[in-house]
């Protein structure tokens, strides 16, 4: 089976924002696929980050740059957006994950965020506990991506934040 116009045309921006992400947050593409139903209606990524042990705050400014300038780059495309189901795309489209590894390509614990993952507007920040690491979830933090914006916004962290999406 070959791949739809549709598929082509987000491949090509996933492309494009992977160049951006690896460039700006030492991000690696690991994986794509995208939902279709008369329309391209979620995008999912996953990439790898390879290095310093980051925590919440860190991860929360990753996720949030992340999904703003995904986001403008799917909306400011004028060939992908006949193919979106819903326009303007927003993050409750969109769902990524990004695995967080040290220098070496280990795991990394507690208190460092071992991933950063959005499903439909909700970020889970996964932390492991190194006495326990088989043990999923115990340690996770959740909050609407709404949320992350805001604490980003009251922390005057803004770093180019917009409110846009």
């Amino acid at each position: 089976m070959g791949k739809t116009i549709e598929s082509i045309k987000c491949s090509q921006i996933i492309e494009k924002f992977s160049q951006v992400a690896k460039k700006k947050y030492g991000l690696e593409l690991t994986a794509t696929g995208l939902g279709t139903d008369d329309g391209i209606k979620v995008i999912i990524t996953y990439f790898n980050r390879y290095g310093k042990p980051i925590g919440i705050d860190a991860s929360r400014v990753i996720a949030v740059k992340y999904v703003q300038e995904f986001l403008q780059m799917i909306n400011n495309d004028p060939d992908l957006k006949t193919y979106l189901k819903y326009y303007p795309f927003k993050v409750k489209h969109l769902e990524f994950c990004i695995g967080n590894l040290d220098k070496r390509g280990n795991r990394v614990f507690d208190p460092f965020v071992e991933s950063i993952a959005i499903v439909e507007g909700i970020i889970r920040y996964t932390l492991v506990n190194k006495d326990h690491p088989t043990t999923q979830y115990d340690n996770d933090i959740t909050e609407t991506y709404e949320e992350a914006l805001e604490i980003l916004k009251k922390n005057n962290e803004n770093h180019g934040i917009n409110r846009g999406f």
